[in-house]
């Protein structure tokens, strides 16, 4: 995925995550949109991003910073989670 080709280049000073797309809060971000219709939606969940995100961290250090364009990522609730991964 991207957070692979992220890790295999350079280090930077600088490295912000943008999330753009579909968001859904703590349900999660980015629906699928090649799942069937009769079914529910799929989203990349609170917990696959931030565990994703801490393995870049773990070896690149915190991100300056995550940045949301997405309905409902810009809560309270979405920033604590994402506090231990950026600066």
């Amino acid at each position: 995925g991207f957070l692979e080709l992220a890790r295999s280049l350079p280090p930077t000073d600088e490295t912000f995550l943008f999330f753009v797309g579909h968001g859904s809060g703590w349900i999660g971000f980015g629906a699928d949109s090649d799942a069937d219709r009769d079914s529910p939606p799929h989203f990349l969940s609170l917990q696959d991003m931030t565990q994703s995100l801490a393995l870049h961290v773990a070896e690149r250090g915190r991100l300056t910073g995550v940045i949301f364009n997405a309905c409902l990522m810009g809560s309270w609730e979405m920033a604590a989670e994402f506090v231990p991964l950026a600066r």
